[in-house]
């Protein structure tokens, strides 16, 4: 899997969403900006032992699969407009179903305990459906101009 028209792999990725999401959040003085900042310095610290990048990238390559599957979804409606409208609702569904196990999965093989707040991984999990509708409608409508996802 590749990003944006680049050799961005789904690791490569994912990791530049979870950074960019810590970036933000870091600006924000709260106990759930803590625990996110938290999170993520556990997740980068575990990445570096044995078998992190590996976990990793399996991690990676599941959640980008199951976003993924919000735009194979879409395919059968005739519009932008109503094809977006899919998307959103696919993503809101397995925002609240299948994002949440893949994630479990990930913390639990690598050990992280500081998962508490569920904020880390939706806000990744929604910049980074973000980033895939982009990619997916330069793709998809030849570089036409997509219309808002959150609209």
């Amino acid at each position: 899997m590749t990003s944006q028209g680049n050799n961005e792999t789904s690791s490569q990725l994912v990791r530049r969403c979870i950074e960019e999401k810590l970036a933000e959040s870091k600006e924000i003085k709260s106990t759930r900006s803590q625990i996110m900042q938290d999170t993520g310095k556990d997740i980068f610290t575990k990445m570096d032992a044995d078998g992190g990048i590996e976990a990793f990238k399996q991690f990676s390559e599941q959640l980008i699969q199951a976003l993924q599957s919000a735009f194979d979804d879409a395919k059968k409606h005739p519009s932008l407009e109503d094809k977006k409208c899919q998307m959103w609702a696919t993503f809101h569904q397995l925002r609240l179903s299948e994002l949440p196990v893949i994630w479990e999965k990930f913390f639990t093989s690598m050990k992280i305990s500081s998962r508490g707040d569920p904020m880390l991984a939706q806000s990744v999990n929604q910049y980074l459906f973000e980033k895939l509708y982009v990619d997916y409608c330069s793709k998809t409508f030849n570089n036409q101009k997509c219309p808002l996802l959150l609209t």
